[in-house]
């Protein structure tokens, strides 16, 4: 399908930015009709939902670009979640941002915790100062999207946006298992010993933590 949009374009039949429009939007669309079809769960179930991975292919290209397109879906299904969700947003003032950094997580267990719905919007402001979890990005966190997948495998999926004076922003996708009564502590090692080279998640995801935590005194 890639290839006949493309030759229409080539013959004139439809404009180069129509093509380029339609290559564009229906591996989009198809990722949201695919999250509609498994009920904003579960990433997995979407992103290998059986007419969005025949489609793929056809719009996207070979293997390797279909695997850059996925990667690519992740922010795009979190989003439609929170959407679909009536997620929670919370504005985090930076005094209260910097209390969260220095809250210990003391002994607390995974079943400690739980946001508000489905998924939490935190909007930090830039002045709190909150580290980046990519060691190189020196702009701090300007957005923190969590959205919870539930039981029988509990996790998180994360999304952090750091935004620099010029307005360029630059996000990081991770996930963080949540199984039934293990400690944060043990779940933020065991995350930290799967991570790439170059990010520490640590800091950022205990500060979620105490966000919750705190949330609740």
């Amino acid at each position: 399908m890639k290839k006949e949009v493309m030759a229409d374009a080539e013959a004139r039949i439809i404009s180069g930015d129509d093509a380029d429009r339609i290559l564009c939007e229906m591996p989009i669309a198809a990722l949201d009709q695919a999250a509609r079809d498994t009920g904003y769960k579960r990433l997995d179930e979407a992103l290998n939902d059986r007419k969005f991975t025949a489609m793929l292919p056809l719009f996207v290209g070979d293997a390797e670009a279909v695997l850059r397109f996925r990667k690519r879906c992740v922010p795009r299904w979190m989003q439609l979640v929170h959407r679909e969700a009536k997620g929670a947003s919370w504005d985090v003032s930076r005094m209260h941002a910097r209390r969260a950094m220095k809250t210990p997580l003391g002994t607390s267990s995974v079943d400690d915790i739980r946001l508000p719905k489905t998924s939490l919007h935190f909007r930090v402001q830039p002045e709190s100062a909150l580290a980046s979890p990519d060691k190189e990005q020196h702009a701090p966190v300007t957005d923190v999207l969590v959205v919870e997948e539930p039981a029988p495998r509990r996790l998180w999926r994360i999304a952090v946006e750091s935004g620099s004076a010029v307005g360029n922003t630059s996000a990081l996708i991770t996930s963080l298992d949540l199984p039934s009564g293990a400690t944060l502590d043990t779940v933020l090692e065991q995350h930290a010993a799967q991570v790439a080279t170059g990010e520490d998640w640590r800091s950022l995801l205990a500060w979620v933590v105490s966000m919750l935590l705190l949330s609740r005194t």
